[in-house]
C-alpha cells in the first residue's frame, strides 16, 4: 500500500489517502508512551509530519512504515491457522503432531517480530542478521511491555484445566514449564532445532500452550495497533 496522502486530525489522529483511493483514520496516541514517539506529545511536532510513500515521518525522526508490522502479523496469523488445521488432523495421523508445532512455532516467531517492529521500528536483529531467536527478541522488548506480557500470559494459564498437562508429566516424568520465561525458552528455537525431523541428536522440548502464548502477545499488539483485530 502506497500512500498519497497525510492529513492532521484533532487529538494525534492522521488521516490517510492510499494510492487506492481507501480512506483511514490512524491514532498514534497508543505510540507517544515509548521513547521513540515521546517528542509527538508536543503537538507541534506532532503537526510536522510528512508523507514518505511507504511510510509517514516527522522532523523529530519518529516514523511509522504503511505495512510491514501489519504484513509480519498478517503472515503469522496465516502460519497459526496452518498449524491449527494441521494439528486438528493429529488424532488420526500422529505423524502430522511434530510439523504442526514447528509451524506453530514460525507463528509465535513472527507475531513477536510484528510486536517488536510496532514498538522499535525496525527489524530484529543479532548482530546485523536477522535470527528465529524470539526469546532474545522478548528481552529487547521495553520492560513495561515484557511485565504485560507475562501478566497476560499467567492470567490465561491461571484460567487454564491442566488436567492434560499432569497426565503428560505424570506419563514422561518431565516437569512441564508453566510459566512465560520457561515457555519462551522452549520455544525459541523450535524452528531451528526440531524442523529436521529425521536428526535424533535434538533433546525432546516441551510444546505446549500455544493457544495460550498467541493470544498473549497478540492481546499485547492489539492493545497498540488495535486496527489488527479486525
Amino acid at each position: 500500500m502506497k500512500i498519497a496522502e497525510v492529513h492532521l486530525q484533532p487529538d494525534w489522529v492522521l488521516s490517510i489517502i492510499a494510492e487506492d483511493g481507501c480512506v483511514g483514520l490512524f491514532d498514534i496516541t497508543p505510540y507517544l508512551e515509548y521513547e521513540a514517539f515521546e517528542e509527538l506529545r508536543d503537538h507541534q511536532e506532532f503537526m510536522n509530519v510528512s508523507d514518505g510513500g511507504y511510510f509517514i515521518e516527522w522532523e523529530c525522526g519518529a516514523d511509522l512504515s504503511a505495512d510491514r508490522a501489519k504484513s509480519i502479523f498478517l503472515t503469522a496469523s496465516a502460519y497459526s491457522k496452518a498449524a491449527k488445521h494441521i494439528n486438528a488432523a493429529v488424532s488420526y495421523d500422529p505423524s502430522l503432531l511434530l510439523p504442526s508445532q514447528i509451524i506453530a512455532a514460525l507463528a509465535l516467531e513472527l507475531y513477536f517480530k510484528s510486536l517488536y517492529f510496532i514498538v522499535k521500528k525496525m527489524d530484529f536483529k543479532i548482530n546485523s542478521r536477522h535470527s528465529h531467536d524470539f526469546n532474545a527478541l522478548f528481552k529487547e522488548l521495553p520492560e513495561d511491555l515484557r511485565k504485560k506480557l507475562e501478566n497476560s500470559f499467567h492470567e490465561l494459564m491461571t484460567d487454564r484445566d491442566m488436567k492434560d498437562v499432569h497426565a503428560i508429566e505424570a506419563a514422561s516424568e518431565v516437569k512441564i514449564p508453566l510459566d512465560l520465561a520457561g515457555n519462551l525458552t522452549s520455544w525459541s528455537d523450535v524452528f531451528m532445532k526440531v524442523r529436521y525431523i529425521y536428526d535424533r541428536t535434538t533433546a525432546g522440548k516441551s510444546m505446549m500452550f500455544f493457544p495460550e502464548f498467541e493470544q498473549a502477545v497478540t492481546n499485547i499488539i492489539f492493545g497498540i495497533r488495535p486496527e489488527l483485530q479486525s
